[in-house]
């Protein structure tokens, strides 16, 4: 088992510097990516203290008047990792289009292709990070698949669209834990991956390993890698658990 560190609301970017460098448990990070109208790559997470900006605002605005609500430019985010060795998830949010019609196909087309090819540009500068790359967009993944190929590539599931994708690896819900398919997934050589954004998603997680825990969900356990919000807390509620079985084998 590994923990990645989600940027969650309740904490700002330096603040999410200063854990993710300090805690010698977290193996990566992981962060959520979109673009401004002047097609700037930013990531976001609204903050108590910044107010919130909706995704569709910051698509349809140009960054120099989005103010100082959260926002942080992806590249100068980058310039904190020269030389970090651990994992860096950007999770890529899909463009927020218009209802469509044969008329904007193509549009949102030549928009998400400008999308991914600034992502590119922006991450080829960096080739020593250890990048992992995601979307809940088909398009947006099958495009990364063409252009980033010596990333890894993966996609976020949904309860909404369950499909599997031929990707790297799998980010799923704790409503969605499944321990046929995590452990047909890591046989195939997927990393599995579960997002773990507050107390309840972890009392899920709690009673499906460790509550109702069986032999083959605990070897399951062992290879998924949890992206949580709040690592601390979660860090502390399984890695005793996890040590002491090992202990008792």
């Amino acid at each position: 088992m590994s923990i990645i560190a989600r940027r969650s609301n309740l904490i700002n970017v330096a603040n999410f510097l200063e854990l993710i460098h300090k805690k010698e448990f977290i193996d990566g990070l992981n962060i959520d990516v979109t673009i401004t109208k002047d097609k700037q790559l930013i990531i976001f997470v609204p903050t108590i203290m910044g107010g919130t900006l909706s995704i569709e605002t910051i698509q349809s605005s140009n960054y120099c008047d989005l103010g100082d609500s959260g926002i942080y430019s992806l590249e100068v985010f980058f310039t904190n990792f020269i030389g970090w060795k651990k994992k860096i998830l950007l999770n890529i949010i899909p463009l927020i289009n218009p209802p469509l019609s044969e008329e904007t196909a193509s549009y949102i087309s030549k928009r998400n292709s400008e999308y991914i090819d600034l992502l590119t540009k922006i991450i080829s500068n960096y080739p020593s990070l250890k990048i992992y790359l995601s979307s809940v967009n088909y398009r947006l993944v099958d495009l990364m698949e063409k252009s980033l190929s010596h990333f890894k590539i993966g996609l976020a599931v949904s309860p909404e669209n369950q499909t599997y994708l031929d990707v790297d690896y799998y980010i799923l819900p704790p409503s969605m834990l499944d321990g046929k398919i995590m452990k047909q997934q890591i046989d195939l050589g997927k990393e599995m991956m579960i997002l773990v954004m507050d107390g309840n998603q972890m009392s899920i997680v709690f009673q499906y390993f460790i509550t109702d825990k069986t032999e083959e969900k605990t070897k399951i356990f062992k290879q998924l890698i949890f992206i949580c919000s709040y690592p601390e807390m979660f860090n502390s509620a399984f890695i005793p658990l996890s040590a002491k079985e090992d202990q008792e084998k």
